[in-house]
């Protein structure tokens, strides 16, 4: 199940990252024709400035951990409305297609977020669009004097918009399918306890007992640790032992140890210096005989290959 969801947060980081790499683009663009077509020097610096959002957003979601990709997406959603104002309000004399910008906002809420934060949200968004609306009607200050090759400009906004909305869909399909197979799992796991539902109290206390015996003893380093003797450690049969691990979302006997064996080799990684060390040490120290079923096993668990992992580490 944890590499169902890590499969989802990579998927967000891609769609975040895509995102990131075309709105920087679509800004550099624009700041070479404000300043090399139309002599607006104010309009180049605002979107040349305006790049360095998604440029730093995109470096973060790649040396940060994944998990903190959420913290990103809001970053994008308080700003991007605030900075969108400006041009509408700039242009708003001589043309009203910068408010396409605000299309793809919706789009993102919808992926990343459940209904009630779409909800506070879109209520934000409708705040930041009517005070633009507000000071773009309500205020006889122009920045322009006159724009005649606006068309191509906004040809570009909506060109872009179209991009990303297509990128949206895409990837939101692919998300829905992940989804899916997360909710199976999920629903999987809770039909299997539903018979016993008598038991859920003895199940919670025997994990209790069985994280405690794997803190404590470090088993899982044993490449050869069984259920049977796991279930001679904490005196309960392997059928108790498989339905306490299964209720709290491991698929199964394996996969728990290996989520302690993941755990172990990246403390082990932190505590070394790899490029004095051997990975072979690190994962056969963690209780895995072989290194292909290591890297398989690690990149389930974290998204991301052993090596990767490692060169983040390194980077940060």
């Amino acid at each position: 199940m944890e590499q169902t969801q890590s499969h989802i947060l990579n998927l967000e980081k891609r769609i975040l990252n895509v995102y990131d790499i075309i709105v920087s683009i679509i800004l550099i663009l624009f700041s070479y024709i404000f300043f090399a077509i139309f002599n607006d020097n104010l309009m180049g610096y605002y979107c040349l400035i305006g790049c360095l959002l998604p440029i730093i957003c995109l470096i973060l979601t790649n040396i940060l951990s994944i998990k903190n990709i959420i913290n990103i997406i809001h970053t994008h959603l308080i700003i991007g409305p605030i900075y969108l104002s400006f041009p509408i309000i700039y242009f708003w004399k001589y043309s009203i297609m910068n408010l396409c910008w605000y299309i793809p906002i919706p789009f993102i809420i919808y992926i990343f977020f459940k209904e009630k934060t779409f909800i506070r949200y879109m209520i934000y968004l409708v705040i930041v669009i009517g005070i633009t609306f507000f000071i773009a009607n309500n205020f006889n200050y122009y920045f322009v004097s006159s724009y005649k090759m606006l068309r191509y400009t906004d040809l570009l906004v909506i060109s872009f918009n179209i991009l990303t909305m297509c990128i949206f869909l895409h990837y939101k399909d692919r998300l829905r399918k992940v989804q899916l197979i997360y909710d199976k799992k999920c629903n999987s796991f809770k039909n299997r306890i539903t018979a016993d539902e008598n038991n859920i109290s003895t199940i919670i206390s025997l994990f209790e007992k069985i994280e405690t015996i794997m803190i404590e003893k470090e088993f899982f380093t044993n490449p050869k640790f069984t259920i049977s003797q796991l279930s001679i450690e904490v005196g309960a049969n392997n059928n108790y032992i498989s339905q306490s691990i299964r209720y709290h979302g491991y698929l199964n006997f394996n996969h728990y140890v290996n989520k302690y064996r993941i755990n172990h080799v990246k403390k082990l990684i932190s505590e070394n210096d790899m490029n004095k060390i051997k990975l072979f040490y690190i994962y056969n120290k963690a209780g895995f005989n072989n290194q292909s079923t290591f890297n398989k096993v690690f990149k389930d668990f974290e998204g991301i290959t052993p090596s990767e992992y490692i060169e983040q580490l390194q980077k940060n």
